[in-house]
């Protein structure tokens, strides 16, 4: 369940750079969803959130991220 949690997460941070993408990815960032999932994960959703929009994230590609 983790690894799918955080393949969820991750594809969100990398559609959150296409600008075409950027209203629905910040539509499910201020969503219950979002933050169920960024908990199974023991992540801060609130941290995650100002990361993203300050663009002080680390970008991974999802690829790596199962290595």
């Amino acid at each position: 369940m983790e690894r799918l949690t955080g393949a969820i997460l991750l594809k969100a941070i990398e559609d959150w750079d296409d600008p075409k993408h950027r209203s629905e990815i910040e539509e499910f960032l201020e969503s219950d969803w979002f933050n169920a999932l960024a908990e199974v994960l023991n992540l801060n959703p609130a941290a995650i959130r100002d990361q993203l929009r300050q663009g002080s994230y680390q970008r991974l590609s999802i690829r790596a991220a199962y290595r």
